[in-house]
């Protein structure tokens, strides 16, 4: 059967009980990239949903690419990635970008028990960690990597709000050496995700040239991502890189997890890609198209 990867991509300019109250990792972002409270959360998010059309999707989606940003910058495009899942019974969703506080060898996998948000608490699949953990010496526990990030944490009221409860979360972020290491990490996820597991890429887009040179740009990162062409898309970064293009800092801050997508489609094979939806930071009310 034919298997499909979603994309929706931006540029940024569980219950428990108290038996491990002490493994939960807590919001460092609410208030900041998105509401605080309950209720503004849930109504946010559903007018974001309420906006976003379903498309149909042939084959089994096993992963989606979503933006980051604060919410008002990127909640909008998320949402189509997510609407894709509305409904959907699954184990377990492996989150994975790049961690934007650090600079580590490897990749970092969250050890708490539950990750907290105002909507609740979702567990972390300490089975699965072990599983991914254990595979390969590149893959080690980290939690103070992920404690105040928020390339995850963003993207799990989301997937609160679309899945079936019960669903449980592997938090993964690389650490920024542009090693190999995504390479291995697609092998370790090919050997065990199951059917009813998902994979959620969190990266945003170019960061931060002009409205125009974003557009540019970000529609040949997608391009190549879409054709599913790893090759083509370090040529594409490496050219824009040369180009010097003013303020243009990064193409993909989450560009490991997209590496890992794409390699892990490489290993599965009869996989394609959509791209649902396309925006950045100069689209919405609030946006400087400088």
């Amino acid at each position: 059967m034919e298997k499909t990867i979603i994309l929706t991509l931006v540029m940024f300019l569980l219950s428990c009980t108290n038996s491990f109250s002490e493994g939960i990792r807590r919001p460092a972002v609410a208030g900041a990239f998105y509401p605080a409270d309950k209720a503004g959360l849930e109504k946010e998010i559903g007018l974001f949903l309420d906006s976003a059309k379903k498309t149909r999707v042939t084959g089994r989606i096993i992963a989606v690419m979503v933006p980051h940003a604060g919410y008002d910058y990127s909640g909008r495009v998320a949402a189509y990635s997510f609407k894709q899942l509305e409904g959907r019974k699954v184990d377990s969703v492996v989150i994975i970008s790049n961690s934007h506080k650090a600079y580590f060898p490897g990749i970092a996998v969250d050890d708490s028990d539950a990750w907290q948000t105002p909507l609740g608490l979702v567990k972390v699949d300490k089975v699965m960690a072990d599983r991914l953990v254990n595979a390969d010496e590149a893959v080690r526990y980290n939690s103070k990597i992920h404690a105040n990030d928020h390339p995850i944490e963003v993207e799990i009221p989301f997937l609160q709000t679309v899945l079936k409860k019960g669903f449980k979360i592997v938090p993964v972020l690389f650490g920024n050496t542009r090693d190999n290491s995504y390479k291995r990490f697609a092998q370790v996820l090919a050997d065990n995700l199951g059917r009813d597991d998902i994979i959620v890429i969190s990266t945003d887009m170019s960061h931060y040239p002009s409205y125009e040179d974003a557009n540019r740009i970000d529609h040949k990162t997608l391009e190549a991502i879409e054709e599913m062409d790893l090759s083509k898309l370090v040529g594409h970064i490496r050219k824009v890189q040369a180009q010097h293009v003013p303020q243009e800092e990064t193409l993909l801050c989450g560009i490991d997890g997209v590496k890992t997508m794409l390699e892990l489609c490489n290993i599965l094979g009869d996989t394609g890609a959509r791209v649902l939806k396309y925006a950045n930071s100069g689209d919405v009310e609030i946006g400087d198209k400088s």
